[in-house]
Order: structure tokens, then sequence, then C-alpha cells
């Protein structure tokens, strides 16, 4: 193919997708490349040849070992795993076998085993090669042979009691002196009968004892005709790679040849494995929903306080505002979370939820933005109207801050259903991205002057072009999101196989994280699919009625022994993501006020006409252009995580984002001036990125380790669902809000100074880089 110019560098420019395999003696390289060789050439650069033979010169076998087995065999083992790799990436692989370096590899035992004895004497006399008596082959009276491998003790008794010996008067079984004497007494016994005889002695027991078969009698022995192990093909009989039975895919037994048999099996091995690869496009549309809610965050944030003032709402009351959001979220979450991973709904298991979700995002913004002018419109009572103003705005500011931290555990969750693993790290990266974005172009349009423009006069007033931005921006994002990528419904295969081809049997187990089911009915077994797949993926008639299977509801107390039950390596991770939002809420919350009476030295409570208060608000306006380049830098340093990645792995960029944003927050505290303060906020976007893609990376890497885990060891699939994962993550942000809101206000009035904010959250953030290096799991 290459010296017709069809080489790998050629095709695969053609079709990425190519899996392209080269099967060579010495391989590509090398002063033998070129070079002509057959097995015993190959074996005997690999060094296995001066292993095999008896006492004399080497001896090769039947060119099994290099042509066969370190060539084609390992070829095509590398071919599937291509094929795998091109399942979950969509690229193709470029496969090198070399006979030499697979028939070394195929026999890597010899080398491995030389440390412990087994070959330590001449060819032909050790262990396994021929040398001890009791591994090896004997003539018949008959003239055929008898094959024996009772290495351990209790095998060797029984071959020394079938052969009538009395053990007694043989020497010890490991007497290498010895064995040429005992070998001949074992040869004189076997050599007095013949080899039916032997086998009516030894068929049935563990003496390890079986006939030497020729290959034109190998398929009568009872034991291969029982199992079907050689099939008729063009008038011969040849072994087949997998006996009909329990064992073949349905629809490709002894009858259907192995063209049936590996179409069925590829499917069964490759079809189920992971979701198809997703554009870049619907991976955007996924995370358009992140810069819709980033963006309407940001308008909060900038109108938050004017608004609660302008109603009227007395300073007793705000920490109620802070509180009973969080409070909410931390109590609901998991338990809505957790339910998501079992919703039975026809348009899948998570977008029900984020479609509630938004609509009340929505409907808070309204009530929060407009919620003045809807009470104005409705109650004409003065005394009354003011109390009517306060709560609609409260409940508006609630129900947002609710549903809009809420919302974030679903999403993540849809996207971990759908996307390969693969497509998971790329369309976190999107979402860190369009975060930025969202948040930066938010504050932007709230740092902007709307009330004197004139779609501030057709609308009436600044909030009300606010809320129309908002809405319109949220519910275009909320709809692409929601028709991005197609979501299975629960229950449902995910992809049709073929015709013959059981689905896979899964979530039957109820470990962390999984909602306890009804006990099942004995499914009927049918038979099973590719043995690659494990003793696991037994399948059932069941799969033609998915939805008989009766869940219990969740409950709040099933839920909390589920968060107890946890396995330490989620828990130290949730306790991380506390630490980390605890750090950021802390500066995010009181920045804008840090900056205008430390940075401006402004006073807020002076009078309003005065020129401290006026010192204090440039502060605040100068505060709100610092989170914007906060907003900017989160979207661009999700590009450096993925430089750093392949360096530093997930635990060393968690490491830098904590420890970068520690290290800025304790600079701005210490030396609170204007220009390095606003060059420095550009590490609190290193610390947005790191909290919204890190984690829930991390949560993926677990599972995608406890998948593999459970089929190497023959489980079944199921236990713990990502729904609930991500809704425990999201409960420590609504945590962390709680810790902020109820202790931070505290702390300032104690101190009498904001500088002890920003310096609590350099503290936290740093204790949190230790955290992270001492209890957060390593994953390759």
């Amino acid at each position: 193919m290459e010296k017709l110019g069809l080489g790998p560098d050629v095709l695969l420019q053609e079709n990425p997708r190519l899996v392209y395999a080269r099967l060579t003696g010495f391989g590509q390289s090398g002063p033998y490349a070129s070079s002509a060789g057959h097995d015993i050439n190959y074996l005997a650069i690999s060094g296995v040849l001066s292993m095999l033979g008896g006492r004399g010169a080497p001896q090769p076998p039947i060119n099994l070992l290099a042509d066969f087995a370190g060539g084609g065999l390992m070829c095509a083992l590398g071919i599937s795993l291509a094929l795998l790799e091109r399942h979950a990436s969509g690229r193709g692989q470029v496969i090198d076998t070399s006979m030499v370096e697979g028939a070394a590899y195929v026999s890597s035992f010899l080398w491995k085993s030389r440390a412990v004895g087994l070959w330590n004497r001449p060819r032909g006399e050790n262990l396994l090669d021929g040398g001890a008596p009791f591994y090896g082959t004997y003539r018949t009276s008959d003239g055929k042979y008898m094959a024996v491998g009772a290495i351990e003790p209790q095998f060797y008794d029984l071959l020394v009691q079938g052969l009538g010996l009395d053990a007694a008067t043989l020497p010890p079984q490991m007497s290498f002196s010895d064995w040429p004497a005992v070998r001949a007494e074992f040869a004189r016994a076997f050599g007095g009968r013949t080899q039916e005889e032997w086998c009516g002695v030894f068929d049935g027991t563990d003496a390890c004892v079986t006939p030497v078969l020729p290959l034109d009698q190998a398929h009568t022995h009872p034991h291969n005709r029982l199992r079907g192990s050689f099939l008729q093909e063009g008038g011969e009989k040849v072994g087949h790679d997998a006996p009909g039975g329990r064992g073949a895919v349905p629809g490709a037994g002894r009858g259907g040849g192995k063209g049936q048999y590996l179409g069925s099996g590829e499917w069964a091995v490759f079809g189920a494995v992971e979701p198809p690869r997703r554009t870049r496009g619907r991976l955007l549309m996924h995370s358009t929903v992140m810069f819709g809610r980033e963006f309407c965050y940001a308008v909060e944030a900038a109108f938050v306080t004017p608004v609660l003032l302008s109603v009227g709402l007395p300073r007793s009351l705000y920490s109620l505002v802070w509180l009973l959001s969080p409070t909410l979220g931390f109590v609901l979450q998991p338990v809505i979370g957790s339910s998501s991973d079992h919703c039975t709904s026809p348009w899948g298991r998570r977008r029900p939820y984020i479609l509630a979700l938004g609509a009340m995002m929505l409907v808070g913004l309204a009530l929060f933005l407009n919620g003045d002018a809807m009470v104005s419109a409705i109650v004409t009572e003065r005394s009354r109207r003011s109390t009517w103003a306060i709560v609609v705005v409260m409940c508006g500011v609630v129900l947002f801050d609710f549903a809009a931290d809420f919302i974030d555990g679903p999403v993540k969750a849809y996207l971990f259903d759908v996307c390969s693993h693969q497509d998971k790290e790329r369309g976190l990266h999107y979402h860190a991205l369009l975060t930025g974005l969202g948040g930066a172009c938010g504050y932007l349009v709230g740092a902007m002057d709307w009330g004197h423009s004139a779609l501030g006069v057709l609308l009436g007033s600044e909030y009300q072009v606010i809320f129309f931005f908002s809405a319109l921006t949220w519910g275009l994002f909320l709809s692409l999101h929601l028709f991005s990528i197609p979501e299975t419904a629960l229950g449902q295969a995910a992809a049709p196989g073929p015709p013959d081809t059981l689905l896979l049997l899964g979530n039957q187990s109820s470990g962390y994280g999984a909602v306890p089911k009804e006990p099942l009915p004995e499914p009927e077994l049918r038979a099973r699919s590719f043995s690659a797949l494990g003793e696991a993926n037994s399948v059932t008639s069941s799969a033609k009625q998915p939805n008989k299977e009766v869940q219990k509801r969740m409950t709040l107390k099933s839920l909390v022994l589920v968060m107890i039950n946890m396995p330490g390596h989620y828990r130290s991770l949730c306790v991380c993501h506390l630490l980390g939002w605890t750090a950021f809420l802390c500066n995010m919350l009181f920045f804008t006020d840090f900056m205008g009476q430390i940075v401006y030295k402004g006073n807020p409570y002076a009078e309003h006409n005065s020129t401290a208060y006026s010192t204090y608000e440039r502060g605040v306006e100068v505060g709100c252009w610092g989170l914007c380049i906060n907003a900017v830098s989160s979207a661009l340093y999700s590009y450096v995580q993925r430089l750093l990645l392949p360096y530093i792995g997930l635990k060393g960029l968690y490491f830098v984002g904590y420890f970068v944003f520690g290290l800025g927050t304790s600079l701005i505290g210490l030396f609170p001036n204007i220009m390095a303060t606003l060059t420095l906020c550009s590490v609190f976007g290193v610390m947005s990125s790191t909290l919204y893609t890190i984690p829930f990376n991390l949560i993926s890497e677990y599972h995608k380790e406890e998948q593999a885990q459970r089929k190497m060891s023959g489980e079944e699939e199921g236990g713990r669902g990502t729904g609930v994962d991500c809704a425990a993550l999201t409960c420590m942000v609504q945590l962390a809000q709680i810790v902020v809101g109820a202790g931070l206000g505290a702390l300032v009035n104690m101190v009498g100074s904001v500088i002890v904010v920003v310096l609590s959250a350099s503290t936290v953030s740093l204790f949190g880089c230790l955290f992270i290096a001492l209890f957060i799991r390593h994953v390759d």
C-alpha cells in the first residue's frame, strides 16, 4: 500500500476515521526492517526461540507463536481497540504490528518468571520445558501418546496413584536430580497400556492427564463434540472461535457462519459502549444555556441592591433574602436531582426539569425587575403598595436565585448522559467559555444607562429594558439548549442494533446514589452476548417491556442515607467544592463594596449629595468593570485549562485554580490600589472557570473508572446516577451561600472593615489548596 503511495498519512487525510493496520515481521524501522523472514527468524531475535526445544539445539514450534499469535492476533487486538477508540472519539488509528515484538509480548511470562527460578537449569531440564517427569508426553502401547501436566502436589499424587505406582518408593516430586529416573519409571508404566485404557483410568479425575489427539480425530472427542468446538467448513473440520450454546450471539449459531457471528458481536461490543460523537455545533447549542443563565445572574448582581432599596426593604431583612434561596436549594436540590435520574418522561430524564426551572427563572426575573410596577398598577392604597412591593420583589429574588442555582445540576447531568467521555470534556469547556461570555455581556448591559434611551422611554423604565434583554436572551438560549441533543427516555434503547442483538440489562443495583427499587421478577435468561463484555451482560426478555420496572419514590430520609454513604473521594470533592465556593462568594458578594470603601475610600453611609458618597458610587461602578474582567478572564482561562490538562491533570488544575485565587485576593487585600485590584480581577475568572468545570470533570472521571471496574469484575451496570452527584456538588454552592450570608456580615461588623472579606476569601482558598493536595483523588 505504501509503495503505491497509499500510506496512512495520505489516507487519514481523506478519512480521519480510518483504521490503518500494518503487519510486518521485523517492524517499520531498524536494520532488519526490509529483510525477508519467517516465524523462526522472528522468534530467534525475540529471544523466545532460545527457550524452546529439548536438551539439544533450540527447536521451533509450528509457525504459530510469531506468525499467528505475535502477528495476527496482536494486530487483530490492536484493530479492535482502535475501533473502540474511534467509536468514542471519532478518530482513526494507525496499528503497527511487528511479529518480533508481538512474539516477545505474548511470551512476557518467560521474562517475568525468570526471577522465581523457573528457568535456572539448561534448556529441556526445567519445570515447564519437558524436564519435569510430571509435565510432558508419554508413549502408550498402541503407539499413541498421553499428555501429563500434574504440577501441583495433589494432582501429582493422583497421577502416581493412577499409574499404579507406590508413592513411598518414589523420590520427592521436586528433586531435580531424580527427574530422569522418575521419567523412565513413568514411561515404563504408560507403555504398558493403550491410550484408550489410560483414558478410562484418568478421565473424570484431577490428575491432569489427557490424550494427545490427531487433528483428524479431535472433533470426535466427547468433550469437543458436546460443546460443538469444531465447525464444518469446505469439507474439513476447523476450530470454532465461540462455540454454540450459551456463549453465542442469537442468530450466529453453528449454521450462521463467522460473518454473521462477528457482525452481531461487533455491535454488542462497540454499539453499547458510549453515546455517538457530538458535533461542535451541537455542543455549543447545549452550552448556550450557561450564557443565558450567567447573563441573567449578572443583571441580578448589578440591580438587586438598587431594586431592593427602591421598594423600601428594611436592612434587617437583607439576610433573609440571601438565606432563603440557598436554604431551599440545599434541602430540595438533592431530592429532585436524584429523582431526575429516574424520570420516565418521553422527552428524557433531564430536559423536563431544565424546562421547569427555566420557566421559574423567567418568572422570578419578571417579579424581581417588574414587581414594583406590577403592584403599583394593581394596588391603589399607598400604605399597602409598599408592603406588597417588598413581598413580590423578595419572592422574585428568591425564586430566581433558587432556580438559577438549581438548574446547573440537571444541565451537567444532561451533558453527561448524551455525550461520550471526550465530548463531556469538550462540553464542559464550552460551558465555561459561554459562562464567562454571558457574565461579561450581562455586566455590560447592566452598566449602561438605559433610562434616558429611546428604548427606555418606550418600555417605561430602565428596569423594563433590562428585563426585555434578559427575557429575550434567556428564552432564546434555553430553547437552543433544550433542542441541542436528543435525550433518550429512561427504559428505551439508546440506539438500534442488529435485529438479533439483545439489549444489555442495566440499572439494577442499589449502590450509593441509586434509588432503591422494587424487586423484579426472575428474568427469563436468553443467550448471552459477546463474552468480552463479561458475565454481567446477561439479557432478559423484559427488554421487550422496559417500563415494567417499578421504582420507589425518593424520600428525604433515603436521600440523606445516600449522601452519608457516598464514597470517600466523592465526599472529599464536595467538601472541597464547598471551600471553593465559600471563598469565591466571600469575595464576589462584597467586591463592589470593597472597591467603594477600601480602594476608593468612599462612605456608603454619607449623605447622598456628599463627595464621600459620590466617591463610593464611583468605586462601585469601577467594581462592576472589575467583575466584567472576571467574566472575560473566566472565558479565556477555559482555553488555558485545555492546554494545561495534559501536563498537570485535573487535580493539578484544581490546585492551580484555588492557589491563584488565594494568592491574588491576598495581594488585593494587602495592597488595595485601583490598577493592581483591576489587574488582579482576572484571578476571579480563574477560580470561576475552575469551579464550573473541574469538579464536574472529576465526577465524570470517577464514574468512568467505576464503569470500567464493574465491567472488569463482571458486575451488572447500574449503581449511582450522575444526577445525584451533580446535585450534591451544586448543593455545596447553596451551603456556601448560607455560610457566607449568615457569617460574613457579622464578621465585617466585628472587625469594622470590609477588607476582612477579601482576606477571608484568600485564607479559605489557600486552605482549599491544602485540602486538594491531601484528599482529592488523582485520576489519569
